[in-house]
């Protein structure tokens, strides 16, 4: 699941589709446990920009850098994106049904097994 996060975070750092459609999206993950610790950090900080009217690649990365994440290598994500926001949203869908399915079968037997 790795790979899809990375694609969808590179879709939203890309500014793919309407400012609407890229909430719609990160509404969409507010509540995913993302598989990397960078990842949720990327996230957090796509979320936090996104309601100020959208921003570019370089005012992520400086908001990254803010937060303490100088590294973080964004042309890995943008490489990954789509250009297409429906299937990303698609995608989207498909990991917060799998993220459900693991937190049942843990649910149901209290060990994830």
């Amino acid at each position: 699941m790795s790979i899809v996060e990375i694609e969808i975070l590179g879709t939203l750092v890309k500014q793919t589709g309407t400012i609407g459609q890229r909430a719609e999206l990160v509404r969409t993950l507010d509540r995913h446990v993302f598989v990397e610790p960078e990842h949720r950090v990327i996230f957090e900080s796509i979320r936090s920009l996104l309601p100020r009217g959208g921003f570019s690649e370089e005012q992520l990365a400086v908001h990254l850098n803010n937060r303490g994440f100088p590294d973080v290598d964004l042309e890995k994500y943008v490489a990954a994106g789509h250009a297409n926001i429906g299937t990303v949203l698609q995608l989207a869908d498909r990991l917060n049904r799998h993220n459900q399915q693991r937190t049942d079968v843990i649910s149901s037997d209290g060990r994830g097994n």
